[in-house]
């Protein structure tokens, strides 16, 4: 939850784009980011892996700013 009010602080205008709950949203997230990192060890699973979780944001307008805008988020969830 925390992570996702840091991002909705730093871009309000992208709070459209998650239609679900904070606390949804940050489960989701968690248990991407650790499905990903299980399958580091296999080349082949982790393409799948991350080209599954690409596929589930289809329905997105993905742009570079956006990407970044997220990503400086992260990062500073996690660096705080």
């Amino acid at each position: 939850d925390a992570l996702f009010t840091a991002f909705y602080e730093a871009a309000p205008s992208l709070q459209h784009l998650f239609k679900t709950s904070r606390t949804v949203l940050a489960g989701r997230f968690f248990r991407g980011i650790h499905q990903i990192i299980l399958s580091l060890q296999d080349g082949k699973e982790a393409k799948q892996v991350v080209e599954t979780l690409g596929f589930r944001h289809l329905e997105l307008e993905v742009t570079g700013p956006r990407v970044a805008c997220f990503r400086e988020a992260v990062l500073e969830f996690f660096n705080a």
